[in-house]
């Protein structure tokens, strides 16, 4: 089925159509922070369930309620009841009511699963309005793994436990809590089923006369073929449904006296800061019908203003119980204000005041800026983890990436924006990709090049090396002969010197003799000459 689906809803008179993709309301909007998810659903064995009935002067609906919640569940033994039951003498209990209706659903026992009901019986006298009440309810919850908060007119569809929690766990969030106004008991089969393709969803506001003024729900739009439960702003009292941590870390405010309208988006903010998402069931989660009829006898906690307190008493202390809540949401007020334990049940710290504005479409500044909080809403990542970190040991949020199941976009537009840019970068991972093996292969390819080169030139090397030491051996050869060869001619040589010089020798000595007797001569006749030389000049 199309994961697109259509809502109609109207402000001021003007009809919108919004346009929900339930695939992506997990994906945050800004970019920086889109790879962040909530935490991932934890689911034990226990699976019991404790339902929250807050009930004014109806007993016998009530009693009802309850016979229906235990006769229809498909696991009847895991589920508790605690009874806010506010009467009047002559009024009947809701456990009156409810075990006689299981006496005749089970006429084996006295009353049937009434040891699994907690009652904290009071006198519709004290009572100071629905908030009040429902914030008493939190004494009678055990330690069950989910809670459910209902009105004392409704009823339950069949197998409705094994269905609500598949719903809890189909919005892929541990912090989640389906809620909205149920739809009627017309909407119900004879066998107390629903085969219908639509839910409730709570989305619009009444227009507020100025920023100072209390917000509140404007009431019921019909969705369509949901197939998944779907992100909303809003809390019902009518119903709700999640873990029970949700009511131990962001309790019902006891000093809302007299309040009733605005006090479900109070609920819904304390929630919300403390980590929480809301969400409208799909058409698989419809479980809780409301009985809307009214045939006279309905009684309201209006009633008995007069019998709690003197009337200027109730309105000093409903103008304190609604400057506490514009106080919460720092609207400006006059007069006084309960502010009585403020931090406990007002803001929390994992998502912030003007985070929870935005995402309501809400102005504290001016009420002509309000909207209707029907289009499509995606999840908002947390301002602070460190509580969701501590509650859910082995989760960081700066982990929860990698929990996504969706990957695409917010909207239609930027859904294929996101998904061209996502097909872009496949082609570039894949082009890388490619680009790496073909560099691999070049450089496996040069390495193989490089060592056949190497090779190469050590062949070369080697064959250089053997020819010039062939070279030399042939020189050094070559050079032993003509050694050899010199050696022998030298001999040779010095053989024939040694005949020659003696003959010369002796050729030399008998000039050398000649010469001598020549000399001889020549000198003995010089000496005779000059002997008569010498004579002659004597005689002279």
């Amino acid at each position: 089925m199309d994961a697109l689906h259509h809502l109609t809803y109207g402000v001021k008179g003007v009809d919108f159509v919004a346009v929900y993709d339930t695939t992506v309301q997990h994906i945050p909007l800004r970019k920086d922070l889109a790879h962040l998810r909530p935490p991932p659903p934890r689911l034990t064995d226990k699976r019991d369930i404790f339902i929250g009935v807050t009930a004014y002067r109806d007993g016998v609906k009530c009693g009802f309620t309850l016979w229906t919640a235990f006769a229809r569940a498909a696991h009847p033994e895991n589920v508790f009841v605690g009874v806010v039951d506010q009467t009047m003498a002559d009024d009947v209990a809701c456990i009156d009511a409810y075990c006689e209706r299981a006496r005749e659903t089970w006429p084996t026992e006295p009353c049937k699963y009434k040891s699994q009901i907690a009652i904290d019986a009071r006198s519709a006298t004290t009572s100071k309005g629905p908030t009040v009440a429902r914030a008493q309810l939190y004494p009678l919850l055990g330690d069950q793994e989910f809670s459910m908060m209902i009105d004392s007119h409704v009823q339950f569809a069949q197998m409705w436990d094994d269905l609500v929690i598949a719903e809890w766990v189909a919005t892929d969030n541990e912090m989640a809590v389906l809620s909205n106004y149920p739809m009627g008991f017309e909407q119900l089969t004879a066998d107390a089923t629903f085969t219908g393709n639509y839910g409730s969803h709570v989305c619009n506001y009444v227009s507020r006369p100025g920023a100072d003024a209390v917000v509140y729900y404007s009431g019921i739009l019909t969705a369509f073929n949901f197939e998944r439960p779907l992100l909303s702003v809003s809390w019902a009292g009518g119903f709700s449904f999640g873990k029970s941590h949700a009511w131990h870390r962001a309790p019902i405010d006891p000093y809302m006296n007299w309040v009733f309208w605005g006090e479900e988006f109070l609920h819904a903010y304390q929630l919300w800061t403390r980590g929480y998402d809301m969400y409208s069931p799909s058409r698989y989660g419809n479980v809780v019908f409301h009985n809307w009829t009214d045939n006279g006898d309905k009684h309201r906690f209006t009633d008995n203003v007069t019998l709690v307190t003197s009337q200027d008493q109730h309105n000093r202390e409903e103008a304190m119980a609604y400057n506490r809540f514009r106080l919460i949401f720092q609207q400006s007020f006059s007069g006084e204000v309960d502010s009585r334990e403020i931090d406990k049940y007002g803001s929390g710290t994992v998502r912030s005041r003007e985070q929870f504005f935005t995402y309501a479409n809400i102005s504290n500044t001016d009420a002509n800026k309000d909207f209707a909080a029907c289009n499509q809403l995606h999840f908002v990542p947390y301002a602070d983890p460190t509580e969701l970190e501590a509650l859910l040991p082995g989760w960081r949020f700066a982990d929860s990436n990698l929990a996504a199941k969706d990957v695409v976009t917010v909207n239609n537009s930027v859904l294929h924006d996101l998904r061209r840019k996502l097909d872009d970068a496949e082609t570039t991972v894949t082009q890388l990709r490619h680009a790496v093996e073909a560099a691999r292969h070049e450089q496996t390819h040069a390495f193989q090049l490089l060592e056949t080169a190497r090779k190469e030139l050590e062949e070369r090397e080697q064959a250089t090396l053997r020819a010039m030491h062939q070279t030399l051996e042939k020189v050094a050869r070559q050079n032993s002969r003509m050694i050899n060869g010199m050696s022998i001619r030298l001999r040779q040589i010095q053989q024939t010197s040694t005949h020659v010089y003696s003959e010369l020798a002796l050729v030399v000595l008998m000039l050398v003799t000649v010469l001598i007797a020549l000399f001889g001569r020549c000198w003995g006749k010089r000496r005779s000459n000059a002997v008569a030389y010498t004579k002659l000049q004597a005689t002279e």
